[in-house]
Order: C-alpha cells, then sequence, then structure tokens
C-alpha cells in the first residue's frame, strides 16, 4: 500500500497472504515477510490490524497496534493493504 493512500483513523489488516513477523521495540512497529530478521519473534496471526493515526509535525507515522500507540517503521506498508481488501 501507498503511504500517500493512508487515511487518519482507517483500520488496515496485515497482509495474510504471506507468513508474517513483527517486531515491537523501542516504541516502533516493524513488519517483515516469512522469518525476516527477527526469526524468534512471535508470528502474526493472519488478519491483525493495525489503525493508522496519522503523522506528526516531524513527520513521524503513527499506528495503533495491539493497544498501543506506536511509531511506524518506514517498510511496513508494504504488508498493509485495506480492511476490506480480499487476498489473492
Amino acid at each position: 500500500m501507498k503511504v500517500s493512500e493512508l487515511q487518519t483513523g482507517q483500520i488496515y489488516k496485515i497482509r495474510s497472504d504471506r507468513a508474517t513477523n513483527v517486531r515491537i521495540g523501542l516504541g516502533f512497529l516493524d513488519i517483515h515477510v516469512d522469518n525476516g530478521h527477527f526469526r524468534h519473534k512471535a508470528k502474526l496471526r493472519p488478519c491483525s490490524v493495525v489503525t493508522y493515526l496519522g503523522k506528526d509535525s516531524f513527520g513521524t507515522r503513527f499506528v495503533l497496534f495491539q493497544g498501543k500507540k506506536l511509531r511506524a517503521h518506514q517498510n511496513i506498508w508494504q504488508h498493509i493493504v485495506p480492511i476490506d481488501h480480499d487476498n489473492p
């Protein structure tokens, strides 16, 4: 998904057509396909959701994930689709 297509307050899901892993650390959400760099980290359940909270005056983008407000790592948008999107 393109960052320019994101809408503040919208709910998006993490793609479930691939194995995906997440890392939450130092206030950041980072998502990787397959095992990525974080083999030992927890695997996401299919259709895990994030709410896009917008960006601040410094350009930092924020999401709400599992009840936590987190800064979004710059590469996670390629793994996020609209909530009504059907996987191939």
